[in-house]
């Protein structure tokens, strides 16, 4: 338990967001997502209500775009993905604000490498954070959490009743909590901020040089983003790489529809060994090679 927060483990991470959600958003809450954003984040949350793009640019968010008669506002403020972008403080500010003349909900989904104590931004009662075990356990546990405003207990059991397909095994709870209380998961996820310190490290070396090219968010979390010249149209990248069998994402999928996107791909790589993500990275520079994109060299 956090201070002013209830810790809820559920059966996956789209339980978990329609908890946070419900929280405060009602049975059809409409919902500003940070744009761009992951695209399994905006279908899941399309299943909950309506959802509406809030701009973001090289500092994150902009809070000053938040549409009006929003019930939950959806951030990345420690790491935007695709860009890596870090929300400032007076942003966090202006979201807290925000939440506080509104009575909405600020959510952070957490992922992507960041395993965090609680909500970054507002006060305890305006914010909720949702996340997933599966880079610190086994993921056929399928276990996921909720950190949400703290409220009374049967309010918290009837919304659980009403967006869980199936619990948590009862077994699996009892042995997560106890990883928790003994310190496994706190040390595991240290272990974790090194192994990917070292592939961030291997991903800038393979793609930080190319001529007319600029990789995004590789000094913090488990993805990148390659943006690509003109030139170059990120769709036959993709469809090359993708018969190379090396899946990335056109930078088009992190967008609203009807959003202008950039030109580049999208790609993560923390659930890849050592060797795997070499020839991924190699098969991935061969394919810019291909498209003419001759590397620097140092002089």
């Amino acid at each position: 338990m956090l201070d002013g927060h209830d810790v809820i483990v559920t059966a996956g991470a789209a339980d978990a967001l329609a908890l946070a959600v419900r929280a405060r958003g009602g049975p059809d809450p409409v919902i500003a997502l940070e744009d761009p954003a992951p695209p399994w984040l905006r279908a899941e949350l399309a299943r909950l209500g309506t959802v509406l793009p809030l701009p973001a640019d090289g500092s994150g968010a902009r809070p000053d775009l938040i549409p009006r008669s929003c019930d939950v506002v959806v951030v990345l403020p420690d790491r935007g993905v695709p860009y890596g972008t870090r929300l400032p403080l007076e942003r966090r500010r202006a979201l807290a604000g925000w939440a506080r003349d509104s009575g909405g909900l600020v959510l952070e989904p957490a992922f992507d490498g960041r395993f965090a104590g609680g909500p970054a931004l507002g006060d305890p009662w305006s914010t909720a954070m949702t996340g997933s075990f599966r880079d610190l356990l086994p993921p056929a546990l399928r276990l996921s959490f909720a950190v949400l405003p703290r409220r009374p207990a049967g309010e918290v059991e009837r919304d659980l009743s009403a967006v869980r397909s199936r619990r948590p095994a009862v077994t699996c709870q009892l042995a997560l909590t106890e990883l928790l209380v003994s310190g496994f998961v706190a040390r595991r996820a240290e272990q974790l901020s090194l192994l990917y310190g070292a592939k961030r490290a291997l991903v800038r070396q393979a793609l930080g040089a190319y001529p007319g090219t600029r990789l995004l968010g590789t000094h913090s979390g488990a993805s990148a983003a390659l943006l690509l010249p003109s030139a170059v149209p990120a769709e036959s990248v993709v469809r090359l790489l993708r018969a190379r069998r090396v899946h990335v994402a056109e930078l088009a999928a992190f967008h609203h529809p009807g959003r202008v996107p950039r030109n580049g791909i999208a790609f993560w790589f923390g659930h890849l060994d050592g060797v795997t993500l070499r020839r991924a990275v190699h098969t991935i520079a061969r394919t810019l090679d291909d498209h003419r994109l001759a590397r620097r060299t140092a002089a």
